[in-house]
This record gives C-alpha cells, structure tokens and sequence, in this order.
C-alpha cells in the first residue's frame, strides 16, 4: 500500500490552503485564490475579522455560508442541520473541558490564535468556563481565508508541518480539506499541548505506516471516525489523479437574483444535493443522471464488501469472547487474536471512506486493499483461536 501520495501539483513545503470543512472551500473573490510561501509560520496576529463584516461585499457567499450553519461552531455537512456537536460549546455538566478543547481545533477559527497561543502549555488544563470565555467565533471566513477573502490560507499550521513531514503532496484545494478531515492521533489531540503530534499526516498516508505507528505509540485502538479520514482515502485515488479537487464536487457555482456567478459556501455532497452531478460533466460524458447511476451502483459494492469483512471481525469478537470465557486458549494466543481484532477494525475503518468508496471511484488501491488487510487479520485470528 506504499506510494499514495498523489502526483506532484503543490508540495506542501510552500502551500498555503484553508480549514477542512466538508468540501474545499474556493476564494470568496472573483480574483483567483492566492497562495503564499508561509509554510509552518505563526498565524497573523491581527484580530479575527467577523464573518458578518464581509456580508455587504460577498452577500451570497456570506448567506450560504450562514445556511450552512459552521458560524453555530458545528453542522453536519450531510444534511446542513446542526448536531451533537455544537454541544461543543454547551457540553453536559461533568463534561471533560480536554474533550471540548480539542475539538474546538476544528471547530473554532480562533483556536490557534487565541486558544493554543493563550494557554500555552496550560491547554488541556484549562477548565470549561475558561475556554468559553476565550472563545466566542465558530467556523468564520478566518478559518479558510483569515482575513483576506482573495486568498487560501490555513488556520491549523500543524497540520500542513505533519504534511510535509510525511511527505505528502497534493493542491492548496485538497489541503483546505485535509486540515479537518485528515485523520489525527485524537489520544494526543485531547491531552499533549505539542501540536506536533496531533496530526497523523506525520507518518503519511499508507494505512500500514499509520497503524504500525500507533501501535509503537500503544494505541491499538485508536478512534477513527470517517469524516476525519476521507483526505487520506482520496488522495492517490483516480480522481485526485485526474486533478480533481475537493470543491470540484462539493462546492456548487449558483447564480443570484441578480444572474451573478458564485461559489456556494456551503460543502454539500451529492448525497443532498443531486445539482453537484452536473459538476462531473466537466470531465465526465453523458449525463448527470447516467453519474448518478454509477456513483450509485459504485457504494452498493463498496457497502456489500464492507458488510462481508464486517461479518468476519463480528465471528472473531465473538469467537474472542467464548474462548475468554471458556479458558480454552492460552493468554499468548488471546493476546494475538485481540491485537488482531484491532487491526482488522482500524483497517476497516481506515478505509471506511465517507462517501461509501466515491472518493476512490475506480481505483480500489486505497480502500479496498484495506478491507483484504481487514479481512485477512480476522481470519487470522479466528484460525488461531479455532
């Protein structure tokens, strides 16, 4: 699975890009998105512009962007409705204040500047009040443009330091993504105040990289929520080969009332919004409903393969927990069939993508070879414990 960075379009030594909200956010401005050399430097020091400020010069872009409900610090971009996590601000009592300080990395512009710069050291320390009190901006332009709506500049600077550490190349439109829904090491992200190790981008993007990693850190049982891996499932994949970015298929051009041209803020998949279609006419023949069927007939598959090797981690698990309770193994053979278990979880769900194998349409490199590794540490431990 070595080799999946994709072709050389940007290396991340001098890209510039904006904050990981689902689908690439392209410049507010007519001008085309400007990119600076400010690898890795400090974030601006001037004041975090509100999102409000910019309404009377992009009205359209600023409705949208309210619609899509990132200025309520959380949404979920499946349907644009707000959900569990604009609890982030409003957790319940007893809550761990680390928990929603981490989450807060993705889900406040101000987390660097204000947040991280702030507290220092002191950052996970830091009870919940404190943090309310520190933070009062959600998602805003500034997470994707600070506070020049003409440019791509990112927010999360260690993200792109991990990037570049792991060698990793794409375009300054992927990586406006892939600072939020790039997958992080979450046992570092709520506790260590060194942002370096936050990012699993560090080590690159081949999942056996990834998981021999966490193992040598002692986390074999890592969180790997979907949203936060599918940068690393389509970077590599046919359509980033293709040169395809992120807004391509999630940021819809509309027209206004007044027949102007502009960029949705508002990172809608296909899914919910069927319009998207027409943007694969840009490259693909036929029609947006003839996409429609093979994107369709694309996740069934991946869905069926998913629910097989699900099958064979479910008949291990089980198989684990009668062996357990029937004392019929040896502690070294449970050992290797429980770390088995949790490779053939974090395989799977490293592979999981999101968009249910679209982001790799064509091209199985990346998540299917995760559900054979998947599959093969299941059957790996059932035949160890039969």
């Amino acid at each position: 699975m070595k080799g999946r960075a994709s072709s050389a379009r940007c290396k991340l030594g001098g890209v510039v890009a904006a904050v990981a909200v689902m689908g690439v956010l392209t410049a507010c401005a007519a001008q085309p998105a400007a990119s600076t050399d400010a690898q890795g430097a400090a974030p601006s020091a001037e004041p975090i512009v509100d999102a409000a400020h910019w309404e009377s010069q992009y009205p359209d872009q600023y409705q949208s962007y309210q619609e899509a409900g990132h200025a309520a610090y959380a949404h979920d971009g499946a349907t644009g409705k707000v959900n569990a996590h604009v609890d982030v601000m409003n957790p319940p009592p007893d809550y761990p204040a680390p928990f929603m300080t981490g989450c807060l990395s993705c889900h406040s512009s101000a987390y660097q500047s204000v947040l991280m710069e702030g507290l220092g050291d002191d950052l996970f320390a830091a009870d919940v009040e404190t943090v309310k009190d520190m933070i009062d901006v959600g998602i805003t332009c500034y997470s994707c443009h600070e506070n020049d709506p003409g440019s791509l500049t990112p927010v999360n600077r260690w993200v792109l330091d991990a990037a570049e550490q792991g060698g990793i190349e794409t375009s300054d439109g992927n990586m406006v993504c892939g600072q939020c829904h790039s997958m992080g090491d979450f046992s570092k992200q709520f506790s260590d105040p060194d942002s370096s190790t936050w990012s699993l981008l560090q080590v690159g993007l081949d999942p056996d990289d990834v998981w021999d990693y966490l193992v040598a850190e002692g986390n074999e049982t890592p969180i790997v929520p979907t949203a936060e891996v599918v940068f690393n499932n389509f970077l590599g994949s046919t359509h980033d080969k293709a040169g395809a970015t992120c807004a391509d298929c999630h940021a819809q051009t509309a027209v206004d009332e007044a027949g102007a041209s502009y960029t949705k803020h508002q990172w809608q998949s296909v899914g919910t919004d069927e319009a998207l279609y027409e943007n694969c006419l840009s490259c693909h023949s036929g029609s947006a409903d003839d996409r429609k069927k093979a994107v369709e007939a694309r996740q069934a598959d991946f869905s069926a393969g998913m629910a097989d090797v699900q099958e064979s981690i479910d008949a291990l698990a089980r198989a684990l927990e009668e062996t357990t309770q029937a004392g019929s193994a040896d502690a070294d053979a449970l050992a290797r069939a429980t770390t088995l278990l949790n490779k053939a979880v974090f395989y799977l769900a490293y592979g999981s993508d999101q968009s249910l194998g679209f982001h790799n349409m064509g091209d199985g490199s990346a998540t299917v070879d995760c559900h054979e590794t998947a599959r093969e540490a299941a059957e790996e431990g059932l035949a160890l414990l039969a």
